[in-house]
């Protein structure tokens, strides 16, 4: 779901998991929404956070109130390049992980509960740690991408709808649910997350796409 593209941003070609493209969407919406968040974050719907803390010295997180153990599972995460300021970061943690920390940090990486990437460094990031360059090319990820978690392989991976950027992380210690996280230290910055659903591993010819054409503003517009 949500790319176009055959291969990835890495330094060889990656194939693009199918299941990302075969979605079942969520039967019992009520625990799609964000849970705990740090004191500068502000919820603006069920799925929408707002940093609303002024300043920069700090850095503030929002986690999602579902952690998944198992399964692949796909994001739609609207994140604006004007949003992100000096750092911003996306991805999953554990449920005691970190939600403020004092200066600007990759929170969401920050240490060994949650493995996250740099959006404005474009680095995959673990226990404050570099893993790689992410994507590989150095491109910004756009405004609206996909986060896919396969958590019964222990993968982390993004794409948009023109691009697959492949594995940020491959080695997410699973023996806890995670969930997925956002950060951000700048003020206004405003981010909504929308679990689109399970991703579903079909076999022979005739496997059929499954797309899920509602948009992340169509979902906000209905449930907030």
């Amino acid at each position: 779901m949500g790319t176009g593209a055959s291969i990835s941003h890495t330094d060889k070609k990656e194939g693009i998991p199918p299941w990302i493209n075969t979605v079942h969407p969520p039967s019992n919406t009520f625990y799609d929404t964000f849970g705990d968040m740090a004191q500068g974050m502000q919820l603006l719907a069920i799925n929408t956070v707002c940093r609303n803390r002024a300043g920069q010295s700090e850095t503030d997180a929002a986690q999602w109130k579902k952690g998944f153990k198992s399964g692949k599972h796909v994001f739609e995460i609207a994140f604006p390049v004007s949003y992100r300021g000096r750092e911003a970061s996306v991805g999953v943690g554990y449920k005691d992980c970190p939600l403020c920390v004092k200066g600007r940090v990759c929170l969401v990486g920050y240490n060994t509960r949650s493995w996250g990437i740099s959006l404005t460094r474009r680095k995959s990031m673990h226990n404050n740690t570099e893993a790689s360059r992410y994507p590989h090319t150095m491109v910004f990820l756009p405004d609206k991408f996909y986060m896919y978690l396969d958590a019964d392989a222990g993968t982390l991976q993004f794409g948009s709808d023109e691009d697959f950027y492949g594995v940020a992380h491959s080695d997410i210690n699973m023996s806890q649910p995670v969930h997925p996280m956002v950060s951000a230290c700048s003020q206004g910055a405003t981010i909504t997350l929308v679990y689109r659903g399970k991703g579903v591993v079909r076999k022979g010819p005739s496997q059929r796409r499954e797309k899920i054409k509602t948009s992340y503003k169509d979902f906000r517009r209905k449930f907030s």
